[in-house]
Order: structure tokens, then C-alpha cells, then sequence
């Protein structure tokens, strides 16, 4: 009789002892080969060999995969046109020299569902795990194939319709690669440490990149929103909600000063990247937050709130009109407040999202059913400038991409994502009050980064990135893996 039979629960498929070594042991191997070959001078060698090693161990393990797409996602702050890191850039785009139409994220995780799909007709230990976010993601993906059908009956351009659509697929495949794989408090808290020190490698290249690139003139002749990947802010300010929920349910603070530590570099990256997207959204995760304090400790919330509001109107009454860094959280919150005390800059931004939004209710009330299928352009009934130069995809994705969805997925596709949005914020809450108290900071922190990413999909690309889609599908499955653990750590009757 097998496991589960005994016991009646599901033992981890990836045994933790064994993770770090086969981790260690294949990023050792990979960099060996790597250096013999750069010896050689075998660029594509090498990547095709250290690009090997990878993908098998992610068929092997294919938690393995799971982490190397998050790190890729947070290795992934590239500017593509940038001469200082062209090389390590092609790392990030399609990798078509070997024929192969995939980013090396997309390939280790299709290698890990591989893996995930053989352990499961083949192992007599492991069994299905859906969650309860498994559904509304899988009606998410019906609209998302039915609105591809209506695109390509309608002679979408297909290089198009691959961009809009290939970080949507990766949802379900992270969502159950982690309730298959991230099966223990340990796991889960692993997860979420990788991730924020990530994050502050990632937060730590931002800020050395300003001081020797941006500061003193960007030399691509690019504007200062090109300097950076837009959606840097996003991640950024995720693993900062994720650092401080740990702190608010920590019985004593003083171990968790790495907590503060490690806020520093995002926080600091987030002043220098200049977007409002990214503020806007920190600023829903804190304001989340505040609320589940009055709702769930009371006590903290009287003695932290108070004081944190004090402290931030002197920092915007002392920044308000400061168009540098320190700024930063005045800007957002004018953005926020829709106050005229805006820049030129955001000025411009407004006035040109202003009319894109007009431009995508006229095409919703044209077809607000079916909508206009993936890889179609929409219609521009409101002139507003030509930013091909700068994003292709300009003339098919609008910057508010929840509307966008509506607009080309029809009714059924906005239903879904709405639905989604809602179960999974819903559940992460419901999770707080059943899981156990040190999942409690990684329950709210999924729950806030779902909302961090509709805020910051209804004004910015959130939901064509794929590298916002990856944070996105990182919560979904933390939320629906919490809850398996919550149900399963239930007394039975």
C-alpha cells in the first residue's frame, strides 16, 4: 500500500534535502562547462549546453524549473537595446537561433509541466492537487482560447497574437507546478525567500545602473522610461509587502530586522525607476494591509497606523513639488488623487492614456460580447501619438490591459479575469484566519499581490508581461497551495 493510502496525505514529490543539492550540483556543472567553453569561444555552445542542464533537471525536478523561471523573471531587468548587456539579453528573448520559438523561462517551465504530468500518471504517490483557484484559472484560459479562435478567424497576424497570449498560458502551469511541489511550510517559505532576495539583486542592479548610466545621461539615447523595464516597480514593491507582512505577524520583531534590511534596495530602486504604476501599487498592498490590521490585530493597528500616516503626510508635505527620487511617493499619490500638480511628463502620460481610454470603450460598444479576438489591432476612433518606436505592439495592446481583455476577449474573458481576481483575493483572506501563524504573512502577501497587479494592470501592460504574469501566477499558486495545507492540517470529524 502506498503512501498516501497509509497516511492519508500527499508527501512531497520534491524531497527538501535533495532540492538545494541537485540546485548546487547543476549550477556548479552548468558554470564549469560555461567557462570551458567561453575559453573555447563557443558563445551558442555554451548556451545551448548550460540551457541543457536545465532543462533536464527541471524534467527531473521540476520544482527546479519553478525557481530558475523566477529568477529569470527577476534576472530579466535587460534593456534589450542596451550595448553593456546585450549579451546576457538574449538570455530573455526568444531563442531562435536553435529553432526553438521559446524564452528560456517558457522552456524550463514547459519542462517542468512535463515533469509534473509523467509524476502524475506514472507515480502512485502523488495525486492531483487542484486548489480552489484551479477553476475560475482554467474558465480564464477558455476565454483565452475561444478569443485566439475569433482573432485567427478573423486574419490576426499570429506573431501577434503569440505575444498577447504566451505569458496568459504560463498561469496554470506555475499555479500547479507550486500546489504540487511547495508542499510544507518550508517549501513555501523558501519560495518566498528566493524571491526576495532576488528581487534585491535585481533592485541592487537598478540602482547601480542609475548612478553609472541614468544620472548622468542615459548614452541610448533613450528616454529616462526606457531605462528601465517597466514592470521592475511592480516586483520591487511585491517583495517589499511581502517583507513587511512578515514583520506584522512576527511575535517579536527584533529577529526580523532582515525584514528592514532588505526593504532598503527595493524600496531605493523603486525612487530611481520613476514609475507611477509601481507606487500606485505599493500603495494598494500598505492600504490592504492597514485594513486586515483593524480587522485582525487591533492592538498593532493603534499603535503602527497612526504614526505610519503621520510620517508619510510630512514626507509628502516635505516632497510635493520635489521632481527627484524623494518625490517619488508624492507623485504617486497625486497620480492616485487625479491633483493637476502633475509634471510635463505626466502630463503627457495622462492626456494620451485619457484618450486611449476612450478609444477602448468605442471598440468594447462596437463587439462588447465577443469582442475583436487576440492579434487584431483595435480601432483608433481618437487620435493619440505613434509609440511603434518604442512598443510594437502598440496598435493591438492598450496600457489599461484588464480593458484590454474585455476589449478583445469579449464579456466571457472580463468575467473570468474578474472572477479570478476576486476568488483569489477572497481566499488569501479567508486563509488568514485558517492557516497557520507562520503562513499567515505568505497568505495576506499572495492576496496583496493579486490586487498589486490589477492596480498596476489597469493603467500598464500588467497582463501581457510575462514577467508580471509569472509574480501573478507565483500568488495564484501560493494561495491555492496555503489552502490544500490549511485543509489538510484540519482535524478530521
Amino acid at each position: 500500500m502506498n503512501a498516501y493510502l497509509e497516511t492519508g496525505r500527499l508527501r512531497p514529490v520534491a524531497q527538501d534535502s535533495t532540492i538545494p543539492l541537485l540546485v548546487i550540483a547543476t549550477t556548479v556543472v552548468a558554470l564549469c562547462l560555461g567557462a570551458l567553453l567561453a575559453v573555447a569561444g563557443g558563445g551558442m555552445t555554451l548556451l545551448a549546453v548550460a540551457g541543457g542542464i536545465l532543462v533536464v533537471a527541471a524534467l527531473v525536478r521540476p520544482v527546479i524549473g519553478l525557481y530558475a523561471a523566477m529568477l529569470f523573471t527577476l534576472a530579466g531587468n535587460i534593456h534589450l537595446g542596451d550595448p553593456n548587456y546585450a549579451a546576457g539579453s538574449r538570455l530573455f528573448t526568444s531563442i531562435r537561433e536553435i529553432g526553438v520559438n521559446l524564452t528560456p523561462t517558457e522552456l524550463v517551465l514547459v519542462c517542468a509541466a512535463i515533469g509534473l504530468f509523467v509524476r502524475l500518471v506514472f507515480d502512485d504517490e502523488v495525486r492531483f492537487r487542484p486548489g480552489t483557484l484551479l477553476l475560475p484559472i482554467m474558465l480564464l484560459m477558455a476565454a483565452v482560447a475561444l478569443a485566439s479562435a475569433v482573432g485567427i478567424s478573423r486574419g490576426a497576424d499570429m506573431a501577434v497574437l503569440r505575444q498577447e497570449v504566451r505569458g496568459l498560458v504560463l498561469l496554470p502551469i506555475l499555479y500547479l507546478l507550486i500546489t504540487h511541489f511547495v508542499t510544507s511550510q518550508q517549501q513555501v517559505t523558501r519560495l518566498m525567500w528566493t524571491f526576495v532576495l532576488g528581487a534585491n539583486v535585481m533592485a541592487a542592479e537598478s540602482i547601480y545602473r542609475y548612478f553609472t548610466q541614468v544620472r548622468n545621461g542615459y548614452t541610448l539615447d533613450l528616454s529616462e522610461s526606457l531605462a528601465f523595464a517597466h514592470e521592475n516597480s511592480l516586483l520591487a514593491a511585491a517583495a517589499i509587502v511581502v517583507l513587511l507582512a512578515r514583520l506584522v505577524w512576527t511575535r517579536n520583531v527584533v529577529p526580523e530586522w532582515k525584514c528592514l534590511a532588505l526593504m532598503l534596495l527595493p524600496l531605493a530602486a523603486m525612487l530611481v525607476m520613476h514609475r507611477r504604476a509601481g507606487m500606485v501599487a505599493l500603495d494598494g498592498g500598505v492600504a490592504l494591509l492597514c485594513v486586515v490590521l483593524l480587522r485582525e490585530k487591533v492592538r498593532t493597528f493603534l499603535m503602527v497606523v497612526p504614526l505610519a500616516v503621520l510620517a508619510f503626510g510630512a514626507v509628502l508635505a516635505v516632497t510635493w513639488n520635489n521632481p527627484g527620487g524623494s518625490g517619488e511617493f508624492a507623485r504617486s499619490f497625486r497620480a492616485a488623487t487625479g491633483s493637476v500638480e502633475v509634471s510635463v511628463r505626466d502630463q503627457s502620460s495622462n492626456i494620451y492614456r485619457e484618450r486611449e481610454a476612450l478609444n477602448i470603450r468605442m471598440n468594447i460598444n462596437a463587439d462588447p460580447l465577443i469582442g475583436l479576438g487576440f492579434g487584431r489591432p483595435y480601432t483608433f476612433y481618437v487620435p493619440v501619438s505613434d509609440l511603434s518606436a518604442d512598443w510594437p505592439l502598440w496598435s493591438s495592446v492598450p496600457h489599461n490591459s484588464v480593458m484590454w481583455i474585455w476589449m478583445d476577449a469579449g464579456l466571457f474573458g472580463f468575467i473570468s479575469l474578474s472572477v479570478l481576481f476576486a476568488a483569489a483575493v477572497c481566499r488569501s483572506m479567508q486563509l488568514l484566519r485558517i492557516s497557520a501563524t507562520a503562513m499567515k504573512p505568505y497568505a495576506f502577501a499572495c492576496g496583496a499581490i493579486v490586487l498589486m497587479f490589477v492596480m498596476y494592470s489597469w493603467v500598464d501592460l500588467g497582463l501581457i508581461t510575462p514577467r508580471t504574469l509569472i509574480l501573478f501566477g507565483l500568488a495564484l499558486g501560493g494561495i491555492g497551495t496555503l489552502g490544500v495545507m490549511a485543509e489538510s492540517e484540519r482535524p478530521s470529524r
